[in-house]
């Protein structure tokens, strides 16, 4: 079927998110043993980037952002009855979005352990961070504008779909559903703006120096923004309109109505007050000189606009809880099972939003210090790891079919797993928030707690990732045919870029054409010989990366301008990289030349070459 064309390609992203869940429940076992909790719990900002920052990010992003775009691949075309409007943007989405976000976590993980140590020996954070120099912008700055440009490259397609299936004239019954994935995508676009912004070092600067009046801008509003108006009304879209297929019924068009715009109303009324409460309260901070305390104190719109709009979005969300339980309420137990675990998961998280939004108990979160704010990221973990992560593991699970004993594991694994960590996470931190408002610091409040507080939350955390990993077995199972294509297609990929190669080329010795790739590779243009035997496409890579490398990059680590990590050796690597360069290349050449050659006319007599 033409609508599904794009099917066989969708098992990559339910085994990227797999395996994305996977490394963050790792990560969530590693950051809650004693010793690494401690230490991290001293180093400040810093400690959170590791801690929680790169956590959150694989597998929020790593895993429900897949998950939910394989999802809507499938879903979408069904809706607006055409296939997607490009392939190769479907294909740059996952791609750019899977080895920006592998960057950024590495990148987060890497400089925050280095900062930490920093930090550790009486640095300053900033100071740390500025003594870091390119070490931390570079990579961080990469991984976040290569996995916003997969952002981008989703809502485009998102977009061009829905506008050019406006000719297409046939029965549409879930048409009216493509608004949830417009908006989804739109709303990641946003956000991934937002945060290729905010982590630009000048904006990064005055966030920090805002202190708690910088959070409502980020993480607050970045992560409303990017999971709720984004990741939620995607995932919103996709369970209503499969719904049919795996048994339950879609809702009524008005009741869809109703519920896409008191999300989208809630969610942005939510946001665009964080952003203003940030904006304005960040600069009577780093401008007026108040503390964060004060300045929220004479800004008399914060309580009403954070608690009003908090009501608002909370109401919505239920509203989309009781959609979701009405529509799938007659489907097979399992299924039904994981939207009731994952609906009830997201009743208590939303719960706690408009809790923690009151004036009073804002103000013991703030007096709670970091403490505090691990009550907020919990607030967010069981939003997303026990409710949405778990209404889309399911979905995905009805779709392909996964084998019931494996996603039973999941099914009891994730959700009691989180409920366990939520509530001790919750009941430590708000220990330490005490122990903090007491004059302590945080890592003596952690430390007081310890072996107590491992001893709840690492069982916990590893029924989480048995329950992921259980799913990621199933799914790398279910997936296995579409697995071998796609490694057939990426072994016949070169062919499909190189024509006719002459006769007499193919019985060249391969010594003779290596020789092509020598005197141009010395001089920093690799490639030549590539392309003269007939591998266009690898000649092309080596063409634009191997001058790009040895005089661009090179240069810029080891020129005396600057502060590369090549300056003290300078340009005398250029004598070492170039004829390595060369050598490597012209090798690489002449063994893919012999074996071509042998394919051709076969081994030459008496085992020569």
């Amino acid at each position: 079927e033409e609508l599904g064309r794009h099917d066989r390609r969708l098992g990559k992203y339910f085994v990227a998110g797999g395996g994305f869940l996977v490394l963050g429940g790792l990560h969530m076992v590693a950051k809650n043993l004693p010793w690494p909790a401690e230490w991290l719990a001293g180093a400040g900002y810093a400690g959170h980037l590791v801690r929680d920052l790169s956590n959150t990010h694989v597998m929020i992003v790593g895993g429900g952002t897949l998950l939910a775009t394989g999802l809507c691949w499938w879903v979408l075309p069904r809706i607006v009855g055409r296939p997607l409007a490009s392939e190769g943007l479907a294909q740059c989405a996952f791609w750019l979005t899977a080895i920006g976000l592998l960057v950024f976590y590495v990148a987060l993980v890497a400089d925050g352990i280095a900062i930490s140590r920093l930090v550790e020996h009486g640095w300053h954070y900033q100071a740390a961070k500025a003594h870091m120099g390119k070490w931390y912008k570079v990579p961080v700055g990469i991984g976040a504008g290569v996995m916003g440009l997969g952002y981008w490259c989703f809502a485009a397609n998102v977009c061009l779909t829905i506008f050019q299936a406006r000719l297409v004239r046939v029965p549409k019954p879930l048409g009216h559903l493509w608004k949830f994935l417009a908006t989804g995508a739109l709303a990641l676009t946003v956000g991934t703006v937002q945060g290729v912004i905010q982590v630009q070092p000048a904006k990064a600067d005055w966030l920090y120096r805002a202190g708690h009046a910088g959070e409502w801008i980020d993480p607050i509003s970045h992560a409303h923004i990017n999971l709720v108006t984004g990741l939620a009304m995607l995932a919103a879209g996709a369970l209503l309109a499969i719904a049919p297929r795996l048994g339950g019924e879609t809702p009524s068009r008005r009741r869809a109505d109703v519920c896409f715009w008191t999300l989208l109303v809630g969610s942005l009324a939510f946001y665009g007050s964080c952003l203003y409460l940030g904006f304005h309260e960040g600069r009577l901070v780093v401008r007026g000189g108040l503390s964060p305390e004060r300045a929220e104190e004479v800004t008399q719109l914060h309580a009403p606009l954070i608690v009003g709009s908090g009501v608002l979005m909370f109401a919505a969300f239920w509203f989309l809880l009781a959609t979701l339980l009405r529509a799938y309420r007659r489907t097979a137990w399992l299924l039904r099972s994981f939207v009731y675990a994952g609906c009830a998961a997201l009743a208590i998280g939303t719960l706690q939003g408009p809790i923690q939004a009151l004036p009073a108990v804002n103000e013991l979160l703030d007096r709670g210090g970091d403490a505090g704010d691990l009550i907020v990221n919990l607030h967010a973990q069981l939003n997303m790891l026990g409710g949405l992560m778990v209404l889309l593991i399911g979905a995905v699970g009805g779709l392909l079919e996964l084998p019931t004993r494996r996603m039973r594991t999941t099914l009891f694994g994730v959700p009691a797993g989180m409920g366990i960590y939520y509530a001790a996470g919750i009941a430590f931190a708000a220990l330490e928030a005490h122990a903090i408002t007491r004059g302590r610091s945080f890592r003596t409040a952690v430390a007081t707690y310890e072996p107590w507080q491992a001893l709840v939350l690492i069982p916990a955390a590893l029924a989480v990732l048995a329950g992921f990993a259980a799913y990621a077995r199933a799914v790398w199972a279910a997936t296995a045919e579409q697995r071998a294509e796609g490694r057939r297609t990426l072994r016949l990929f070169p062919r499909a870029y190189s024509g006719r190669v002459p006769v007499r080329v193919l019985r060249r010795p391969p010594a003779s054409v290596a020789a092509y790739e020598v005197p141009m590779g010395l001089l920093g243009f690799p490639g030549i010989g590539w392309l003269f035997a007939g591998y266009p496409l690898q000649a092309s890579v080596l063409l634009l990366a191997g001058p790009a490398f040895a005089w661009a990059v090179l240069p810029a680590a080891f020129t005396p301008f600057g502060d590369g990590p090549l300056r003290g050796v300078g340009w005398h690597v250029e004598l070492f990289w170039l004829p390595v360069s060369t050598t490597l290349s012209a090798t690489a050449l002449y063994l893919a030349h012999r074996r071509r050659r042998r394919a051709f006319s076969g081994p030459p007599p008496g085992g020569g070459r």
